[in-house]
C-alpha cells in the first residue's frame, strides 16, 4: 500500500515533466520542424488559392532566381503569417513549420498570369532568418515576353501627330527592349500599405516610321536611356488587393541612325510624351485595377524585376 502511494508522486512528476518537455518543443518550433521534414512531403503538391502550386521541399540557403521565374525570400515569422492566411487550417499547427533554410519549389499557373507564355512560371519560396520582416521578390522574365506584352498593349498608342510647313505627318514608334529593370525605392513601408513607389530603367532598339501620306520614311535607332517612376496606390476590398498606378517618365534618349543630333533630341522629347501618355491610359489603368491578388500575398515586398536576354 505504501509502495503504491509512493509511486503516484513519481508518475505525476514524470507526467508533468513530459508535458513540460512537449510544451517546450512545441513553443521552440522543434515539433513544427519535424512535421515539415517528415509529414509535409507526402502531401505535396499543394495548391493554394487556385493559382499557386507547391510541389517540392528542399533545404539550404536561398538559391539564385532562374532566368524565367520568381524567387521569394521571406522570414520564418512572415512565412507562417502567409501560410495561416492562405490555409486557415494551419493555424492549429505548431510554430516552426516555416523555419530557416526551408525551400519550397513550385509554380504560378499560366492561366493566372495573363502573360504570353506557354508554361507555368517557376516559383521558389526560400525561408531565411537573414531577410528581416520585409520579404524580397526577385523576378526574371525573358525579353521576348516583355516585348510581346508591350506590342499587344501599346502598339496602337505609340504614335503622334506632328505639323510641318507643308501639312501634318504621323510618327509611329516600335520599341524593342533588350534591358528593363523595375525596383522598389522605399527603405521602409509602413503598415497598412496604401502606397508604393518603383523606379524603372530600360535600353533597347527603336524603329521609327514617318508618314505624311506622300512620303514614308523608316529608320532605326537605339534607346540609350529610359528612366522613370511608377507611383502605385494599393486598394483593398473583400476580394483582395487592387492597384492604381501613375507613370512619370523622367528621362528618355534615343539615337537615330543617319540623322542629325537635333532630330534625335526632338524625337526623344516626342517619344517621351507619347510613351508616358500610352502607359498612363485610363483604360489600361482600369483594366489593371480589376485584377486582384489575395490578401495573404504581401504588398510591402522589396521588388527586383529584370529582363533576361534571349537564349543563344
Amino acid at each position: 500500500m505504501d509502495n503504491r502511494e509512493g509511486s503516484k508522486p513519481r508518475w505525476r512528476l514524470l507526467t508533468i515533466a513530459l508535458l513540460c518537455t512537449l510544451a517546450l518543443l512545441w513553443v521552440s518550433g522543434h515539433i513544427g520542424k519535424a512535421l515539415t521534414r517528415w509529414v509535409v512531403p507526402p502531401f505535396l503538391p499543394i495548391e493554394i488559392s487556385d493559382f499557386v502550386v507547391l510541389d517540392r521541399l528542399a533545404s539550404g540557403a536561398p538559391p539564385p532566381c532562374p532566368d524565367f521565374g520568381v524567387l521569394l525570400i521571406i522570414s520564418p515569422e512572415r512565412a507562417e503569417e502567409m501560410i495561416n492566411q492562405a490555409i486557415p487550417a494551419t493555424r492549429w499547427l505548431p510554430p516552426g513549420i516555416a523555419h530557416d533554410r526551408v525551400i519550397l519549389h513550385g509554380s504560378v499557373k499560366r492561366a493566372a498570369l495573363d502573360l504570353p507564355v506557354e508554361t507555368d512560371l517557376p516559383l521558389i519560396v526560400a525561408v531565411s532568418c537573414d531577410i528581416g520582416r520585409r520579404p524580397h521578390l526577385v523576378c526574371r522574365i525573358p525579353a521576348t515576353v516583355m516585348n510581346t506584352i508591350f506590342k499587344e498593349e501599346l502598339e496602337d498608342d505609340l504614335a503622334s501627330e506632328e505639323e510641318h510647313m507643308f501639312g501634318e505627318y504621323r510618327i509611329i514608334y516600335r520599341p524593342t527592349f533588350t534591358t528593363f529593370t523595375l525596383r522598389s525605392v522605399e527603405d521602409y513601408v509602413p503598415e497598412p500599405v496604401t502606397r508604393r513607389r518603383f523606379s524603372f530603367s530600360a535600353t533597347g532598339n527603336m524603329r521609327i516610321k514617318l508618314d505624311d501620306k506622300r512620303v514614308r520614311i523608316t529608320t532605326d535607332g537605339r534607346v540609350s536611356r529610359l528612366n522613370g517612376i511608377i507611383d502605385v496606390r494599393v486598394l483593398y476590398d473583400h476580394t483582395g488587393y487592387g492597384f492604381w498606378y501613375d507613370v512619370d517618365m523622367r528621362d528618355l534618349r534615343i539615337n537615330i541612325e543617319n540623322l542629325q543630333e537635333w532630330f534625335d533630341s526632338s524625337a526623344s522629347e516626342k517619344l517621351e510624351r507619347t510613351l508616358e501618355k500610352a502607359l498612363d491610359r485610363r483604360k489600361s489603368k482600369k483594366k489593371f485595377m480589376k485584377k486582384r491578388i489575395p490578401h495573404w500575398v504581401p504588398v510591402d515586398i522589396a521588388l527586383d524585376f529584370q529582363l533576361t536576354p534571349l537564349p543563344k
